[in-house]
């Protein structure tokens, strides 16, 4: 929009030109333009997203009707919200939204019939700023504006100063504008506080620096490339600093010179860059500046991103910079083509070891830039955050965790480091890893099948389970994987997660079983052995007292033993002593032949009792009651509980006695050097709770 003023008394082209300023800061959305457009806070969206609102012009006709206030979700604020929002925008074929009360009573106060004459310069500069922002404006135009500025004695009136004022307190509202953006060594905030107690004419100055001296970040680049007269130092600034970063040769290579060259180049093009850059920030007077632009808009835009904290998303941050109008268009015909965004963020990279701290990122854009040149623009800054300041000893637990469960459970992880379930979730993104189902994770790079170590637990595992006991269902995977974590503090998946990570991992699956056809290493130990051999030759089904029988004679012991069948992911139970291979299918013949073949050998059990008030229990021991500890009788009398033991006069443990069983009696076997045959006297002092054990017998079988 742009109006003839040459026919107009003064005050009546300053209403024209601060009219004609206003509509500028809009921008075009079409009706059919989806709501998302609009640039509104979560709630409003989410309001009208719900009642099925989903144009802009929609929105419109709402608001026109006044249906807006009937909206479920939407209170006084979002309402107000969302006409602020329309009457920054020019929709085609719609009826204009008229701003809130507070646009409106700006205008009314500026005074515009104010009948102090407004001198012919200020309504030159309105003029070109106007041409300006329609990108008609041609290279003089600043020039032109400084010399007015300087040259002209006639006084300005207050009232353009307050309208000036405005004017940038719009831009501000509107994020065009930063209040912490710096020119001449001062932040706009400070500026506008300064015009309120200087001089008109300075005030004016100043003001009229800021509104006019840049429009957007597409200007201020050209500025800072301006006189750089290298044919590739685009692509030397987009390849080196860019999303898509190239080493020297690569870039040698695309350009057709040699790799010292190119860093050559490199390094004309960050000090023409730098050169450029000292022009502005080493002034301290707005007179000094001479028409160059103050790079108040890149400023701006870096200081929306540090204003978004870790929340910030590449993708979310363009969006609403571009939506503001602070991106703009290029004029040069070098740069058509080139996303701004990405050479402003290549500039503020390579001029990032300069003393420009106000045209640096942020921390926190910087770990946004950081997530979209790696192709994940929608991810919040947070999440590499979380990665940089975990300390070593949570990332060395989270990868422990990996190789012997598979994954990472995100619950049990954060129950054991203390931290927030979403503080956990946003770690493990960080570190590279995707979402499973029921809170679990998996790193993004182990996809397909793999080399393993000895420190890969959880593959090395199942690749065991697959080679020995061939094809298995997902939940004997899982139960293999339980008994070789059981010495270990971590969670096991359950079936469906676990189903999920072996076929990333591509292992195969057919008809429901799970195999490995890949090639195996895994070797038994020496427990598996021997184990794996009586179930070969003794049947599919073996009792507790033939492993017993197998282990006493080799050179392994029952601590042995029982550690095997407790810790490997081969053998399973599957009735009270007796063992199975894991996935391996059995019958009633199988159980019933091992139970047959159970030791049966006879206590030979007696029970006196003393006059004393003493309990006397004789047996004859076997292998298998030395080698366990424990002794089983369904004829023992009611002794339960815990008794003092004691050989010879001298107190050598406890004894732990239940309805059925005496318990823990290695030691006490040990110390009396039993053998197989062994026939022992247990007295139980009932008074004193204690229980003498005592050799009747030593002729050993």
């Amino acid at each position: 929009m742009c109006y003839q003023v040459t026919l107009y008394r003064p005050e009546h082209r300053i209403k024209i030109l601060l009219m004609s300023q206003l509509s500028l800061n809009c921008f075009h959305l079409s009706q059919e333009d989806s709501i998302m457009r609009l640039n509104l806070t979560n709630r409003a969206l989410n309001a009208l997203i719900g009642s099925g609102i989903q144009t802009v012009g929609e929105v419109v006709r709402l608001v026109e009707s006044g249906k807006i206030q009937a909206i479920q979700g939407l209170g006084k604020k979002s309402i107000l919200e969302i006409k602020n929002s329309l009457a920054h925008v020019e929709i085609n074929d719609a009826p204009e939204v008229k701003a809130n009360a507070d646009a409106g009573i700006e205008i009314e106060q500026l005074n515009l019939t104010n009948p102090e004459k407004v001198p012919k310069h200020v309504i030159k500069w309105q003029s070109q700023l106007i041409a300006k922002q329609l990108l008609i404006a041609d290279r003089s135009v600043r020039e032109e504006i400084e010399q007015l500025n300087l040259t002209n004695p006639e006084k300005v009136p207050k009232h353009v100063i307050k309208w000036q004022s405005q004017l940038i307190a719009k831009q501000l509202s509107a994020e065009l504008l930063h209040e912490e953006a710096r020119i001449a060594d001062r932040s706009v905030k400070d500026w506008l506080v300064k015009s309120e107690t200087i001089e008109t004419n300075k005030a004016y100055k100043i003001l009229a620096t800021i509104l006019g001296s840049s429009l957007n970040i597409c200007e201020e680049i050209e500025f800072l490339l301006n006189n750089i007269s290298e044919q590739h130092c685009l692509t030397i600034l987009l390849s080196r600093y860019g999303f898509d970063r190239k080493t020297l040769s690569q870039i040698g290579q695309e350009i057709d010179v040699s790799r010292e060259r190119v860093r050559q180049m490199d390094n004309e093009l960050k000090n023409q860059m730098n050169d450029n850059l000292r022009t502005i920030f080493e002034t301290k007077s707005i007179s000094d500046l001479k028409g160059r632009p103050t790079l108040l808009r890149m400023q701006s835009v870096l200081l929306i991103a540090r204003d978004m904290d870790l929340n910030i998303t590449y993708e979310q941050w363009a969006k609403r910079i571009r939506l503001s109008g602070l991106v703009g268009n290029w004029r040069s015909q070098n740069l058509i083509g080139k996303d701004a965004v990405e050479v402003m963020i290549a500039i503020c990279n390579m001029l990032g070891d300069c003393n420009a701290p106000w045209i640096q990122m942020s921390e926190n854009l910087q770990y946004a830039v950081q997530l979209a040149a790696a192709g994940s623009p929608n991810v919040k800054a947070r999440i590499l955050h979380a990665r940089d300041t975990l300390p070593g000893k949570i990332k060395r637990l989270i990868n422990r965790h990996t190789k012997h469960s598979g994954g990472v459970y995100a619950i049990w992880l954060s129950q054991e480091i203390g931290r927030e379930i979403e503080e956990i979730k946003d770690i493990l993104q960080g570190l590279g890893y995707r979402t499973l189902s029921k809170d679990w994770f998996i790193p993004k790079a182990l996809k397909g099948p793999r080399e393993t170590s000895k420190h890969d637990v959880f593959h090395q595992g199942i690749r065991k389970i697959f080679h020995y006991c061939g094809p298995v269902s997902i939940d004997d995977v899982c139960s293999g994987l339980r008994h070789i974590l059981s010495r270990t503090q971590f969670p096991v998946p359950p079936p469906d997660v676990m189903d999920e990570i072996v076929r990333i991992h591509d292992y195969k699956c057919e008809n429901g079983l799970y195999y490995w056809d890949g090639t195996s290493d895994q070797n038994l130990n020496a427990g598996e052995t021997i184990i794996m051999d009586c179930l070969e030759q003794i049947g599919s089904v073996v009792h507790h007292s033939e492993l017993v029988h197998a282990f006493i004679e080799s050179d392994l012991s029952f601590p042995t033993l029982h550690a095997t069948l407790k810790y490997s992911p081969l053998f399973e139970r599957i009735e009270t002593a007796l063992y199975k291979i894991r996935g391996r299918s059995i019958n009633y013949q199988d159980i019933e032949r091992a139970k047959a073949n159970g030791e049966r050998q006879s206590l030979d059990l007696e029970v006196d009792y003393g006059i004393d008030g003493s309990v006397i229990v004789s047996f004859t021991v076997s292998a298998m009651v030395i080698g366990q500890g424990t002794i089983f009788s369904e004829q023992f009398p009611n002794l339960s509980g815990t008794w003092s033991c004691y050989l010879s006069g001298e107190e050598v443990g406890k004894l732990n006695v239940t309805e059925n069983e005496f318990r823990h009696l290695k030691k006490p076997f040990e110390l009396l050097n039993c053998q197989s045959g062994n026939r022992l006297k247990f007295i139980f002092n009932t008074w004193e709770r204690t229980v003498a054990i005592e050799k009747v017998r030593t002729d050993a079988k």
